[in-house]
C-alpha cells in the first residue's frame, strides 16, 4: 500500500487542500499548531472510520459538513475512498412542559455515507461497510473488523506521538494483551480463560449432579418396600370381596319386602294427612271463634268507655257558658283581623322606640370619638410654626447645591483626563523601552536582511532614553496635577454629601407640613361634624320618651289573643262531642255483625268433629303395618351400615393400593434419572481432568512456543535499532520473556523512566520499529509492509543520533516513509519535503 493523495474539506484548520505524498521517505514540516497531525489523523480515519470522538475532533468549528478523501495504491490497483462528517441538532422535544428544555440541545456529528472506487468502479457504502472494505483490501483479520481500535494499523503503520512511549510504560500484563492482540495470538489466552471457566462450570454441575444421586439407594431401598405392601393389600382384598357380595344379596331381599309394605303404608299416610287437615280446621275454627268473642267484649268495653267520655264533655260545659261562646264563633273572623291590625300596630311603634334608641346611642359614641381626635389634633398643630422656620433655613443653605454638583463634575473630567494622560505616557514609556531593548539585541535588519551597526544602533538607543527622560518628567506632573485634583474632589464630595443629607431633611419637613395642613383641615370638618350630630340627637329624643303608649299598646293584643283562645277551645270540644256520638253508632253496628259469625262458626265446628270420628276409625285398623315395616327398615340399615363399613374397607384398600403403585412409578423414574445423572457425573469428571491435565498445559506450551519464536526476532531487531540509535558502550539493553526492555548501563538496571528525553523516545522508537518488523514478518499477507509513518520520532535526539535515523530508515527497507519532525536535519536524508504553515487560522501546503 502506498498513498498518493489526501484531500481535507472542513476538516479541522483546512478549509480545502489537497496534500501529495510520493514515493520513498517524505518529510511533514511546519511549525506546531500548523496542521501535521492532522493529516495523519485524517489518513487513519479515512481508512478506519470513526473511532471514539475522533469525527467530533475532526470537523472544522462552525462547519456543518466536512470530508476526507485518500486515494491510494494496493496490489495494483487504483484506490479512492471519500469519508464524511456531518453535524446534526438534536430532535427538540415535543412535550410542550419540555419546551423549556429545547435550549440545552447538543450538536451532535455522525458519519454519513461514504464510497470507494476502485480501478474506476464505484460503490456507496455505510461506514461500517467501507471499514469491512478497507479491512478486506488490506487483508486484515476479518474478526478485528468490529474493535474499536485499529491495532495492526496502529503498531505497522502508524503510531501517535503519545503512544509511542505509552506500551513500554504500561503495566507488563497490559503490554503482553496488547502484543498477543497485535500477533493475532490472543485466542490462546482466550482458549485458556474460556476453558477455566468451563472447568468452574463442569466442577459446579459435579457438585449439584453428586447432589443428586446421594440417596439413590435410599430410593431403592424404598421401591422394595412399596412393592412387598403392594402383594399384602391385593391378599386382604381376595378376603373382602366375598363377604360384601353377601351383604348385597340380602340387601335386595329385604327391599323387596319392604317395596310391599311401603304401598300399604302411602295409604295409612293418606289417611293420617285426612286427619291432620282435620285437626287444623277445627284448631282453626276453635281459634275464629274465640278471636270473635273477645271482639265483641272488647266493642262492649269501648262502647262503655266512649259513652263515658261523652257525659264528661256535657258537664264542663254549663248553659252560660254555651251562650256566651257561641255568640263569637260567627265573629271569630273579625276578632283575628282585629288582632292583626293591633299587632301590626304595635310592632311598627316598638321597631321606631327601639331604632331611635340604637341611633341615639350610636350617634353619641361618635360623637365622643370625634371629641378624642380634636384634642389629639390640636396637640400636634402646636409644632407647626417651629417646623415652618426650619423649612426657612433649610433652603436658604440650599441655595447653591446646583452650582457646586456642577463644580464636582468638571473636576471628575479633569481628573479622567489625567488618567488617561497618564495611560498614554505609560505606554509610550514602555514602547520606547522596548524599542531600546529590541534594538541592543537586533544583529540583522528584520526588513532587509543587513546587518545593523553598532553606531546605528546607539543612536537609536542614546535617543529613545532622551524619550524616556521626557516621558517620566512629564508623567511625575501629571501625577502631581493629578493628586492635587483628587484631594479637591474628595472635600468638594463630602460637602456635598452633607448639603444632600439637609435636602433629604428639608423633603422630610415639607412632608410632615403637608400632613399638619391636612390635620387643620380635618379639625375644622369634625367641629362642623359634631354641631351636625348634636341636631341628629335632639331630633330623637322624643321618640324614646313613649314607653307608656308602648305599653297600653301590648295590653290591648294580649287582651284579643286571649279571647280568641277561649273561643277556638269550645269549638274544639263541640266538634269532640259529636265525633264521639257517631263513634258509639259505628262500634254498635260492628257487635251487630260479630254476634252473627259467632253462629255461623259453631254450625262449622259440629261437622269438623263427626269428620274426625270416622278418620280415627280407618287409622286404628292399619297401625300394625306400620310396626312391621319400622322392624324391617331397621334391620335393612344395618345390612346398609355393614355394606358401607365393608366398601369403605375395600376402596381405602384400593385407594393404597394405587397410591402405592403411583410411588413405585414415580421411584423407579427417579432411580433411573438418578443413574443417567451417575453416568453424567463419569464423563464430567472425564472432560475436566482432560481440560486441567492436558488441553489447558497443551495451550499454553503452543503459545509460549509462537512466543519464543516471535521473541527472538522482535528482541533481536530492538537490541540492532537500539545500539545504532544510542552509541554508548557502556549501555546495553533487552527483552525479557515478557517483553519488557531491560536496560543496563555500566552493569546496572535502569529503569525506562529513568532514562532521559533523548534516551526515552531513542528506545520507544526501536522498539516500535522492531514491533512493526516482526508483525509484518510474521502476518506476511497484510498490505501494508511498504508504508510506515512516524510522528516526531526524534524528540529530544543529538545531531549525532539524528544521523542514526538516516541508517534506521535505509535498514529498513521500506518504499514509502512519512516523517513528522521538527528538526530541519531530518530534510537532509528524505527524498521530499511538504511545508505546512497556517495562515489567518487556515492551513495549507506551501
Amino acid at each position: 500500500m502506498l498513498l498518493k493523495s489526501l484531500k481535507l474539506n472542513n476538516i479541522r484548520s483546512y478549509n480545502n487542500q489537497e496534500i501529495h505524498f510520493p514515493a520513498g521517505s517524505v518529510l511533514l514540516s511546519g511549525d506546531i499548531g500548523a496542521g501535521k497531525s492532522t493529516i495523519l489523523q485524517s489518513i487513519e480515519y479515512s481508512l478506519f472510520g470513526s473511532r471514539h470522538k475522533t469525527g467530533e475532533a475532526l470537523l472544522r468549528n462552525g462547519e456543518n459538513s466536512g470530508s476526507i478523501e485518500l486515494n491510494f495504491m494496493i496490489d495494483g490497483k487504483d484506490v479512492v475512498i471519500k469519508r464524511v462528517l456531518k453535524r446534526s441538532t438534536s430532535t427538540a422535544p415535543k412535550e410542550s412542559s419540555d419546551i423549556r428544555n429545547a435550549g440545552n440541545a447538543k450538536n451532535e456529528i455522525k458519519q454519513a455515507a461514504g464510497y470507494i472506487i476502485i480501478d474506476g468502479l464505484k460503490s456507496e457504502l455505510t461506514p461500517v461497510e467501507l471499514k469491512s472494505k478497507v479491512f478486506e483490501l488490506l487483508q486484515y483479520p476479518r474478526e478485528m473488523v468490529s474493535k474499536s481500535r485499529d491495532l495492526i494499523y496502529r503498531y505497522t503503520v502508524y503510531t501517535p506521538q503519545e503512544e509511542m512511549k505509552q506500551i513500554l510504560q504500561e503495566d507488563k500484563d497490559t503490554r503482553l494483551d496488547t502484543l498477543r492482540k497485535v500477533f493475532g495470538i490472543d485466542k490462546y489466552k482466550r482458549v485458556r480463560e474460556n476453558s477455566s471457566i468451563l472447568v468452574r462450570y463442569l466442577r459446579e454441575l459435579n457438585a449439584q449432579y453428586s447432589g443428586e444421586v446421594l440417596d439413590l439407594d435410599e430410593k431403592i431401598r424404598q421401591k422394595t418396600e412399596f412393592e412387598q405392601q403392594k402383594d399384602a393389600l391385593k391378599e386382604k382384598l381376595s378376603l373382602l370381596e366375598p363377604i360384601l357380595n353377601s351383604l348385597k344379596s340380602r340387601i335386595e331381599q329385604k327391599k323387596n319386602i319392604l317395596q310391599q309394605l311401603e304401598q300399604k303404608l302411602t295409604e295409612l299416610t293418606l289417611l293420617r294427612k285426612n286427619h291432620a287437615i282435620i285437626d287444623t280446621k277445627i284448631n282453626e275454627k276453635s281459634l275464629q271463634q274465640r278471636n270473635t268473642l273477645n271482639e265483641i267484649n272488647l266493642l262492649d268495653k269501648s262502647i262503655a268507655l266512649v259513652e263515658q267520655k261523652l257525659k264528661t264533655i256535657e258537664s264542663e260545659l254549663t248553659t252560660v257558658e254555651i251562650a256566651h261562646y257561641q255568640q263569637y264563633l260567627g265573629k271569630i273572623k273579625e276578632i283575628e283581623q282585629e288582632l292583626q291590625q293591633k299587632e301590626l300596630s304595635y310592632q311598627e311603634f316598638s321597631t321606631k322606640h327601639t331604632k331611635s334608641k340604637i341611633e341615639s346611642a350610636s350617634l353619641n359614641a361618635r360623637m365622643q370619638a370625634i371629641k378624642e381626635r380634636q384634642l389629639l389634633l390640636e396637640n400636634k398643630l402646636n409644632i407647626l410654626p417651629e417646623k415652618e422656620t426650619k423649612l426657612a433655613e433649610l433652603k436658604r443653605l440650599l441655595g447653591s447645591k446646583d452650582e457646586f454638583a456642577q463644580k464636582i463634575i468638571e473636576q471628575e473630567r479633569q481628573f479622567n483626563n489625567s488618567n488617561v494622560k497618564i495611560k498614554e505616557l505609560e505606554v509610550n514609556k514602555a514602547n520606547s523601552e522596548k524599542l531600546k531593548n529590541q534594538i541592543s539585541q537586533l544583529n540583522n535588519c528584520p526588513v532587509c536582511k543587513q546587518e545593523v551597526s553598532e553606531t546605528h544602533k546607539h543612536d537609536v538607543v542614546t535617543e529613545e532614553e532622551g524619550k524616556i527622560v521626557n516621558l517620566i518628567n512629564e508623567l511625575s506632573a501629571v501625577m502631581e496635577e493629578r493628586e492635587k485634583l483628587q484631594n479637591e474632589l474628595a472635600n468638594n464630595k463630602r460637602h456635598l454629601e452633607s448639603m444632600q443629607k439637609q435636602e433629604l431633611l428639608m423633603q422630610a419637613i415639607n412632608s410632615e407640613l403637608k400632613a399638619l395642613a391636612e390635620f387643620a383641615v380635618e379639625k375644622a370638618t369634625n367641629s362642623e361634624l359634631l354641631n351636625a350630630l348634636n341636631a341628629k340627637i335632639n331630633l330623637l329624643n322624643p321618640n324614646i320618651m313613649q314607653d307608656k303608649e308602648l305599653l297600653k299598646h301590648k295590653e290591648e293584643v294580649d287582651q284579643l289573643r286571649l279571647l280568641i283562645k277561649k273561643i277556638n277551645g269550645y269549638a274544639l270540644r263541640e266538634n269532640e262531642k259529636n265525633n264521639l256520638l257517631n263513634l258509639i253508632n259505628d262500634k254498635k253496628s260492628a257487635r251487630l255483625s260479630l254476634e252473627n259469625t259467632k253462629h255461623a262458626i259453631e254450625a262449622e265446628l259440629k261437622k269438623l268433629a263427626d269428620d274426625k270420628k270416622i278418620a280415627e276409625e280407618k287409622l286404628a285398623l292399619n297401625s300394625e303395618d306400620e310396626k312391621q315395616y319400622a322392624a324391617e327398615r331397621a334391620l335393612l340399615e344395618q345390612h346398609y351400615s355393614q355394606e358401607r363399613m365393608q366398601e369403605l374397607t375395600v376402596i381405602a384398600l384400593r385407594k393404597e393400593a394405587e397410591s402405592i403403585e403411583k410411588s413405585i412409578l414415580l421411584l423407579a423414574k427417579e432411580i433411573e434419572r438418578k443413574n443417567n445423572v451417575k453416568q453424567k457425573i463419569s464423563k464430567i469428571n472425564e472432560l475436566n481432568n482432560w481440560l486441567q491435565e492436558y488441553f489447558i498445559t497443551l495451550t499454553e506450551i503452543m503459545e509460549r512456543h509462537v512466543m519464543l519464536k516471535l521473541y527472538h526476532e522482535f528482541n533481536e531487531l530492538f537490541v540492532r535499532w537500539f545500539d545504532i540509535l544510542i552509541e554508548d558502550e557502556t549501555m546495553s539493553t533487552r527483552l525479557d520473556d515478557e517483553f519488557t526492555p531491560i536496560i543496563e548501563q555500566n552493569g546496572y538496571e535502569i529503569s525506562f523512566e529513568n532514562l532521559s528525553g533523548g534516551e526515552r523516545t531513542a528506545c520507544a522508537l526501536a522498539y516500535r520499529l522492531a514491533l512493526n518488523k516482526t508483525i509484518n514478518d510474521v502476518m506476511s499477507r497484510i498490505k501494508t509492509k511498504d508504508l510506515i509513518i512516524l510522528d516526531e520520532p526524534t524528540d529530544g535526539f543529538s545531531n549525532e543520533q539524528l544521523d542514526k535515523v538516516r541508517d534506521v530508515l535505509e535498514q529498513l527497507n521500506m518504499k514509502q516513509v512519512i516523517i513528522v519532525s521538527h528538526e530541519s536535519k531530518v530534510e537532509s536524508f528524505v527524498n521530499s519535503v511538504v511545508r505546512i504553515e497556517k495562515r489567518e487560522h487556515i492551513s495549507c501546503v506551501v
